[in-house]
């Protein structure tokens, strides 16, 4: 299943613009990649990017923190010093550690690792092709990845016969996008092209299921037309804080509110009062991003666990529900 990788470029305890740009873009890095991780990406990639061995770690802090709230695998690769880096990420939870061929002892830890059985959660970070036949030969079983860091040796790369290679993918048309994303030797792409179309995620994924690309895509088990509608055509949305199962609000749907939701990964209602469609979100910026839906027993009521940003209620509120009317008290 091919992946589309949203990266971190993470500096002491900020989120920076990129390698090139460490102008800080977000000072709770956390938060900022649950914002990431909200459009459906499929794996996050840390890049670490330390300067002195202070910022290394309180980087180190801030990935393991990530790590306890992703539901998706975390890569790291950067700044990883020592085989006591190494085993310090794996025992956080990251699914895959990078580490650059450039350096003769990353080269060490990996051979060091590799031969006591961490195949799968090794990778190497290839500056140059020269580095390739190495680590082909340290990994000749073909079940682990290579993320190429430069997009200049791409096509060299692509020349060496590497298995499965993650690849840096800039401002390019969609179209150029399926491509590499078709190519059997590629399992995932990262870069720009992702970090800047992040609210089209889930369209370029369903894009891909057209074209037979295999990718984790939000494909329903019921349509539109299995759902049973109240007299005016909708069915009604409870809707959850998928953390926690705190009822945040109900709204209603139609058909293309309904179509909507699951092609974009947003929840979309349509609102009675108003008669017309209206995003979650679109003008607060609180939006809902989907994490679950479900139908009930009788098929006329949809419940959504949801990822909230800031509050549901118009009034400012977590939840629309605030207003007890009766409750059980404790006896003394």
């Amino acid at each position: 299943m091919k992946k589309l990788i949203a990266t971190l470029f993470l500096s002491g305890e900020k989120a920076v613009k990129s390698i090139g740009n460490r102008e800080v873009i977000s000072d709770d890095p956390v938060r900022y990649a649950l914002r990431l991780i909200d459009y459906n990406i499929d794996a996050l990639y840390v890049l670490e990017m330390s300067r002195s061995d202070i910022e290394h770690e309180i980087a180190l802090s801030v990935i393991h923190q990530i790590v306890s709230v992703s539901d998706v695998p975390v890569y790291v690769a950067g700044n990883i010093k020592t085989k006591f880096d190494v085993e310090n990420l794996l025992e956080m939870g990251c699914r895959r550690v990078f580490l650059n061929l450039s350096k003769e002892s990353n080269i060490a830890i990996l051979k060091r690792f590799a031969s006591i059985g961490f195949k799968d959660n090794l990778g190497g970070a290839v500056t140059e092709t020269n580095q390739i036949p190495m680590y082909q030969e340290l990994f000749d079983d073909g079940e682990t990845e290579l993320i190429v860091m430069r997009e200049s040796i791409i096509s060299d790369v692509i020349k060496s016969g590497f298995p499965k290679l993650i690849i840096p993918v800039s401002d390019i048309p969609l179209d150029r996008a399926m491509d590499i994303l078709e190519r059997k030797d590629v399992t995932g792409i990262f870069g720009s092209f992702i970090n800047y179309n992040l609210s089209n995620v889930n369209s370029v994924k369903q894009l891909c299921r057209e074209r037979g690309i295999d990718v984790n895509a939000f494909v329903p088990q019921f349509k539109w037309r299995d759902l049973k509608k109240d007299s005016n055509g909708l069915v009604p949305v409870v809707v959850q804080d998928h953390t926690n199962n705190e009822v945040l609000m109900v709204a209603y749907m139609d058909e293309n509110a309904y179509n909507k939701t699951i092609n974009t990964g947003i929840m979309t209602y349509y609102s009675r009062s108003r008669q017309s469609e209206w995003i979650k979100g679109e003008t607060s910026g609180h939006y809902q991003f989907v994490k679950m839906l479900y139908t009930d027993c009788d098929l006329d009521t949809i419940l959504a666990k949801v990822s909230q940003v800031g509050a549901a209620c118009h009034t400012g509120k977590r939840s629309c529900f605030f207003n007890e009317i009766i409750s059980r008290k404790a006896a003394n």
